[in-house]
């Protein structure tokens, strides 16, 4: 059977890339950058469906720009799918983490005929990465999943999971951590994202994305600004050489000429992070 996998936007870490290789999948990536990743492009799917054959899926991950779909825009896009009677696989990884005056919306609560795969974990919101321990929602909208939940079922007893220490805090995780948790850790990130933004877009050969959330920042490089910096591989590379500051080149995923900040240090260690870029950036300014 060939499966065709539609994945909006196009930031997949390239080990995924490989997985979809070996299984004999095609994949069909749009193109996107951060500044327009909150919208996806759906006048390209027209074309990619109709060179498409066989079984297909339409992939939605959130973007590590972290910047969230409309309501309006994710209402067009199940209207697309249901149009094309495509399943969804949305990634909802960063439900409940959208700052002051934005809104974070699951594509599973507008969607009245198209099924969708719901994944999620406590990775982000629930701050335990590292465990391997996440979810498969199940939206089963007529019946149309019934033999995906035993597939998926199968699926489960061949992949190395969490431990099961991890497993059996799950529940209480889930249950019992109140409130003001959320609300006082997401209340640190958005302090925390701000503070970076306001600093970081003080560097003339370098672009920042506002976060609209979670705990990740995207950071364009401005190449035509610097000199002897090739791409985002070669800034990181060279930042953690000379200044000892680790960030992630955006080429990880699928952006190229940006690297990826992490949010949840204490502001001082923030505070000196950002002043090693600073003497970075001078040093290789143009």
């Amino acid at each position: 059977m060939k499966v065709t996998i539609f994945c909006f936007p196009s930031q997949v870490f390239r080990f995924m890339k490989r997985y979809v290789a070996t299984m004999a999948w095609n994949a069909s990536f749009t193109p996107a950058t951060p500044r327009i990743i909150g919208k996806l492009i759906l006048s390209n799917f027209k074309a990619l469906w109709m060179a498409a054959q066989g079984q297909s899926l339409l992939t939605i991950l959130r973007t590590h720009a972290v910047l969230f779909f409309s309501a309006k825009h994710m209402v067009d896009l199940l209207a697309l799918a249901e149009k094309n009677r495509l399943p969804i696989i949305s990634d909802e990884i960063y439900a409940g983490m959208a700052f002051t005056g934005y809104n974070y919306v699951q594509l599973a609560s507008l969607s009245k005929n198209v099924p969708i795969l719901e994944i999620g974990g406590i990775a982000k919101r629930y701050l335990v990465p590292g465990w391997r321990l996440g979810w498969v929602l199940i939206h089963d909208r007529n019946n149309a999943l019934s033999e995906v939940r035993d597939g998926l079922f199968r699926l489960s007893t061949l992949i190395l999971g969490p431990n099961t220490h991890v497993q059996d805090a799950l529940p209480r995780i889930l249950e019992r951590t109140p409130q003001e948790f959320y609300d006082s850790v997401l209340g640190t990130l958005e302090e925390n994202a701000f503070f970076c933004a306001e600093r970081l877009s003080k560097i003339n050969c370098l672009n920042v994305i506002q976060p609209q959330g979670a705990m990740y920042m995207m950071v364009g490089i401005k190449l035509d600004a610097m000199k002897d910096i090739k791409d985002g591989v070669d800034f990181a590379s060279k930042l953690g050489q000379e200044q000892s500051v680790s960030v992630l080149p955006g080429e990880c995923f699928n952006f190229p000429n940006f690297f990826r900040i992490v949010t949840c240090p204490p502001k001082n260690k923030l505070q000196e992070a950002i002043t090693r870029i600073e003497e970075f950036c001078a040093k290789y300014q143009a």
